[in-house]
C-alpha cells in the first residue's frame, strides 16, 4: 500500500491542490454573491418618469466610472479598462461636468471647499539641496498650463464653480504625465549630479498632484454619485424618445473597449497577464452587472452625441467668409533692423553714444552716417567697442556645488566635532557651547530651517577648503558649454568682462596665449579661479575673429553702463545751465540718479528738438519722440526705392557689417487678411496692386513700409472651419440639453445628493 502511495503521490498532490483551489474559489466566490445580496438595496431616489433608482445601482456606477484606462493603477486600485473615459471627456472635457456642479453646488460645496484647502497646503516635490531639481520645473518644461492652474487654484479663497473648473483642468492635464514618469523624469535628472546625495522622499513620497488619484479623491463621493444618477435620469429619458440598447450590444462593447485597451498597452510594452472575465472579477464585478451599468451609459452617450451631431452648419456662409478671410496679398516688406527701434529717451542716448563713439560726424544731425573712424581711433576713444572674439569650452562650479560632494552624515560629523564646532560657534554666535557630540548634535537639530541651511552650507564650503583636491575632481567631471569671449583693449594687455570673473586682465591674456597653444596658460586654465568662490575650467580656446569695431547690435548690452557714465559725467558739466531744474530747495545740486531723465534730455535737447519739428510734421500724434529717430531716413529711402526697389545706398546686403547695419531689411512675405498685423491687412488689401505703402511708425520704434505686387483668392478648404464650428454647436447642444434635464430632476427630486446613510433607510417606497 505504502508503496503504491509512494508511486502515484505527484498525481494525489495535484488531484488535492485541484479540488482545494476550486472549492475555495467556489465558496470564496458564493461568498462574496451572499455579502452582495445582504448589503443595503434600498430605494435612493425616483427617475424623472417615477421609476426607483436604488442605491446599489448608484453606487455600482460610480465604482464602474470612478476609474478608466487612462488611469494608472496605484495603491491597489486598478485601472477599469472597460472605461474608455466617461467621466473624464463626457463630463469634464464635454463642459457638461461645471452645468451640473452650478444646479448643484450647494449639495457638493463642502466636498469642494474640503479639496480646495487641500490644495492650498500642497507643495510639489523639491530636492532639499538642489531646488532646481523638482516637480514644478518638470512640469515647468512639459506641461506649463499645469504649473498656472495650480497657481491660480491656490489663490482661489473660497470654493466656487470656477474652482471646480480648475481642478477639472489639473485633472485633466496630470494625466499627460503620471506620477511614477514624473518620478523617472526626476530620478534621471538627479543623475546628472554625481554629487547630490539622494533624496528618500524622492523614492518612497506620492508625488500625485495634491495626493488626488481616483475620481472620489479629485472630486469626492457626491460628484460620483450625482454623475451616476445623471446617467439614469438620460438612460430614462433616451428610452423615452426611442433609443434602444441591449445587454448583449453593451456586453459587445465592453470587450471592444477591453481589447482596445490591452492594445494601447501592448503599444506601451505592457502586457497585463490577465483575459476579460480575470479583469471583471479584479474591479469587483459579473459580467452581467457591468453590462446592466454600460448599458446606461450608452443610452446616456446616444442621446446626447445624437443631440450634438443634430446642430446643423450650412456651408456657403463658411465658404465665402473663408474665401474674404484669407485673400492672400504677396508684398516686399521693407523695416529697419530690431535692434534700431527707439522707445524711450535711454535707447536714444545710447544710440547718439554709438554714433559718437564709431561714426564720423554728419551735417544733418538725424542723418545715418556714412563713413567711420578706424579701430585705433575707435580704440582710443572706447576700447570696449572693439574686440576679438574667441570661444572656448568652459564648465563653471561655485564651492557649494563642489560641496554638495560631501553626504548628509559627513557633514552632521564634521559639525559634532569639537574643533569645528568653536569654528562653527564663531561664525554663528547663536550655537551654545557643549561639552559632547550629542549636545552639538541636539543644538543642531533645534534650528529652524533658514538658520540650519546657512549652517550646512557653511559647513560644505570648509569641507572643501580642507579638500582642495575636490575641486579640480568636480571640474573634470562637470559638463562644459561653449561660451564666447570678448577681449578688448591693446593687444599687449588685453582685457574682458565675465561673470565672477573679478580679474579680466589676467584671464584675458591667459586665454590669448592658450589660443595660441601655450601649454602652461592652458594648464592654469584647467582650473581657473579669481575669488575662490567660483572655479572655471577652459578648454579648446580658439580665436574666431580679430579686432574689429562690434555693430551697434552687438554693443547693446555694453553700452547702457557706457553711455550712463558718459552721461553722469555731462550733466556734472551742464548743470550749471539750468539750476532751477537741477537744484533741490536747499540750493544743492540734485545727484544724476534723482534727475536722469530730465538730464538726458537736456544732455540731448539738440537730438530731441529735431525729433519734435519732425514730429510736428506728421499727422499722427506721436507720443514717443525717440521712436521718430529714423523717420527722415526712412522718409528718403522710400522716395529713392520708387525709382529703384534695390538701391544698393538703402537695401542690406553681406557686405561690412559696420556699413550694412544701417540699411533696410527687404523681405518678400504674404499676408492674409485675417494676419495679425492689422494695419498691413487695412492697407494692402485697399490697394491696388504695384503701390507703395506709407511709412507705417508704432510708438514702439518699428519703422516699416512695403510694396505690394499682387493680390490673390484661393479656394480655401472649410472642413477644419466647419468641423470646429460644428464641435461648438454640438458642446452647446449638449450643455442646453443637460440644463434641461437637470431642472426636470431637481423639480421631480429625481437627484438625490448626498445620498442617505446606510442607518437612515426610510420609507422603501417613497424617494429620501
Amino acid at each position: 500500500m505504502l508503496e503504491f502511495f509512494r508511486k502515484y503521490q505527484r498525481y494525489f498532490f495535484i488531484f488535492i491542490t485541484v479540488m482545494v483551489i476550486a472549492s475555495f474559489s467556489f465558496f470564496g466566490t458564493f461568498n462574496a454573491f451572499m455579502d452582495e445580496e445582504k448589503r443595503d438595496d434600498r430605494i435612493a431616489g425616483r427617475a424623472i418618469d417615477g421609476s426607483p433608482i436604488r442605491l446599489l445601482q448608484v453606487q455600482q456606477i460610480a465604482r464602474f466610472l470612478s476609474t478608466d484606462r487612462e488611469d494608472p493603477p496605484e495603491r491597489g486600485t486598478p485601472s477599469n479598462l472597460l472605461n474608455d473615459g466617461v467621466v473624464r471627456y463626457d463630463f469634464l472635457r464635454a463642459g457638461l461636468a461645471e452645468v451640473m456642479v452650478s444646479a448643484y453646488f450647494k449639495d457638493l460645496n463642502p466636498g469642494l471647499q474640503t479639496r480646495l484647502d487641500k490644495a492650498k497646503r500642497f507643495r510639489p516635490y523639491a530636492h532639499p539641496e538642489m531646488p532646481a531639481l523638482s516637480a514644478k520645473a518638470i512640469w515647468e518644461r512639459y506641461l506649463p498650463l499645469l504649473n498656472q492652474e495650480i497657481t491660480a487654484l491656490q489663490k482661489e479663497p473660497i470654493a466656487s464653480v470656477e474652482v471646480f473648473s480648475r481642478l477639472s483642468r489639473i485633472y485633466q492635464q496630470q494625466s499627460f504625465l503620471q506620477p511614477e514618469l514624473l518620478r523617472r523624469i526626476l530620478m534621471y535628472h538627479h543623475q546628472q549630479y554625481p554629487g547630490l546625495s539622494i533624496d528618500p522622499k524622492l523614492t518612497q513620497d506620492d508625488l500625485a498632484v495634491f495626493g488626488f488619484h481616483s475620481l472620489s479623491e479629485w472630486f469626492g463621493d457626491d460628484f460620483l454619485h450625482l454623475v451616476s444618477q445623471f446617467i439614469l435620469n438620460a438612460a430614462v429619458a433616451a428610452e423615452e424618445k426611442g433609443y434602444r440598447v441591449s445587454l448583449d450590444e453593451a456586453k459587445g462593447d465592453l470587450i471592444h473597449n477591453f481589447e482596445t485597451s490591452l492594445s494601447k498597452l501592448a503599444a506601451a510594452q505592457i502586457k497585463p497577464d490577465l483575459n476579460y472575465r480575470q479583469h471583471l472579477r479584479m474591479l469587483g464585478f459579473d459580467e452581467a452587472t457591468a453590462a446592466e451599468v454600460w448599458q446606461k451609459v450608452l443610452l446616456f452617450r446616444r442621446y446626447f452625441q445624437d443631440v450634438g451631431h443634430a446642430a446643423f452648419l450650412d456651408r456657403a456662409p463658411y465658404q465665402g467668409f473663408a474665401n474674404f478671410a484669407q485673400e492672400t496679398a504677396t508684398l516686399e516688406k521693407y523695416e529697419w533692423p530690431a535692434a534700431l527701434r527707439f522707445q524711450n529717451v535711454n535707447d536714444l542716448a545710447e544710440f547718439q553714444f554709438y554714433l559718437n563713439a564709431v561714426c564720423k560726424p554728419e551735417k544733418n544731425i538725424l542723418a545715418l552716417p556714412q563713413s567711420f573712424l578706424s579701430i585705433e581711433e575707435v580704440e582710443k576713444k572706447v576700447p570696449e567697442l572693439v574686440q576679438a572674439r574667441y570661444k572656448a569650452r568652459v564648465a563653471q562650479l561655485t564651492k557649494s556645488q563642489i560641496g554638495l560632494r560631501s553626504s548628509l552624515k559627513e557633514i552632521w560629523e564634521w559639525q559634532t566635532n569639537e574643533k569645528n564646532w568653536e569654528l562653527l560657534r564663531k561664525e554663528f554666535s547663536f550655537l551654545p557651547k557643549t561639552s559632547s557630540s550629542s549636545e552639538r548634535f541636539e543644538a543642531l537639530e533645534k534650528l529652524d530651517v533658514p538658520s540650519r541651511s546657512q549652517i550646512d552650507a557653511f559647513s560644505r564650503n570648509q569641507w572643501v577648503d580642507q579638500n582642495p583636491e575636490w575641486i579640480q575632481q568636480a571640474l573634470d567631471h562637470a559638463q562644459t558649454a561653449e561660451t564666447s569671449l570678448a577681449l578688448f583693449g591693446p593687444d599687449h594687455a588685453p582685457s574682458l568682462r565675465m561673470p565672477n570673473v573679478e580679474n579680466g586682465e589676467r584671464l584675458a591674456a591667459l586665454i590669448a596665449k592658450a589660443a595660441g597653444q601655450d601649454s602652461d596658460a592652458i594648464a592654469q586654465l584647467r582650473l581657473y579661479s579669481d575669488d575662490g568662490s567660483t572655479f572655471f575650467r577652459f578648454e579648446g580656446v580658439e580665436k574666431v575673429s580679430d579686432k574689429h569695431i562690434l555693430t551697434f547690435e552687438e554693443a547693446r548690452s555694453l553700452l547702457p553702463s557706457m553711455a550712463g557714465k558718459y552721461l553722469e559725467g555731462q550733466y556734472l558739466k551742464v548743470r550749471t545751465q539750468n539750476p532751477a531744474k537741477f537744484q533741490n530747495s536747499d540750493g544743492e545740486w540734485k545727484s544724476f540718479a534723482q534727475v536722469k531723465e530730465e538730464a538726458t534730455s537736456f544732455i540731448l535737447s539738440d537730438v530731441l528738438n529735431a525729433l519734435e519739428k519732425v514730429r510736428k510734421n506728421e499727422s499722427a500724434d506721436f507720443k514717443k519722440p525717440s521712436a521718430l529717430r529714423l523717420m527722415v531716413s526712412a522718409q528718403q529711402a522710400l522716395e529713392d526705392l520708387k525709382k529703384d526697389p534695390m538701391d544698393p545706398r538703402w537695401i542690406k546686403t553681406d557686405g561690412d557689417p559696420l556699413v550694412q547695419q544701417f540699411k533696410l531689411v527687404c523681405n518678400e512675405c504674404q499676408i492674409q487678411r485675417n494676419a495679425k498685423e492689422n494695419w498691413m491687412s487695412e492697407d494692402d488689401f485697399v490697394m491696388m496692386p504695384n503701390q507703395w505703402s506709407p511709412i507705417r511708425l508704432s510708438d514702439e520704434g518699428q519703422v516699416v513700409f512695403f510694396y505690394l505686387k499682387e493680390k490673390k483668392t484661393a479656394d480655401t478648404p472649410i472642413l477644419d472651419l466647419l468641423a470646429f464650428g460644428k464641435e461648438t454647436l454640438a458642446a452647446d447642444a449638449q450643455r442646453y440639453l443637460a440644463e434641461k434635464l437637470l431642472e426636470s430632476a431637481k423639480n421631480k427630486k429625481a437627484i438625490v445628493i448626498p445620498l442617505q446613510p446606510n442607518d437612515q433607510v426610510g420609507d422603501q417606497n417613497e424617494p429620501l
